[in-house]
């Protein structure tokens, strides 16, 4: 989605709803466990948009589970970027 879409549109939740809208894929990093990022989540659940959860938390909220993850925490908080886009890499492709 290029700015120029979303520039007419003043509310932020009406730009992140219409954002989900026009998206094919998902993704939503639940690090940190943000609640907007799992309300955004829900809204794409619930427009049956293809998902992809990353995150460096070691546990995700059982309702969660079972969603493709990414797992990308190098220890001592640091993030493992490399295998993030790797990883995210064969998502795209299919994998």
């Amino acid at each position: 989605m290029r700015d120029c879409e979303i520039t007419y549109i003043r509310n932020i939740q009406h730009a992140i709803l219409f954002g989900l809208c026009l998206a094919d894929m998902v993704i939503a990093d639940l690090t940190g466990s943000n609640a907007n990022v799992a309300y955004e989540l829900g809204i794409a659940t619930a427009l049956s948009k293809e998902r992809c959860v990353i995150t460096q938390n070691k546990d995700l909220p059982w309702d969660m589970k079972d969603m493709r993850t990414i797992f990308y925490g190098g220890g001592r908080h640091t993030p493992d970027l490399v295998k993030l886009e790797r990883e995210l890499s064969q998502v795209f492709k299919g994998g």
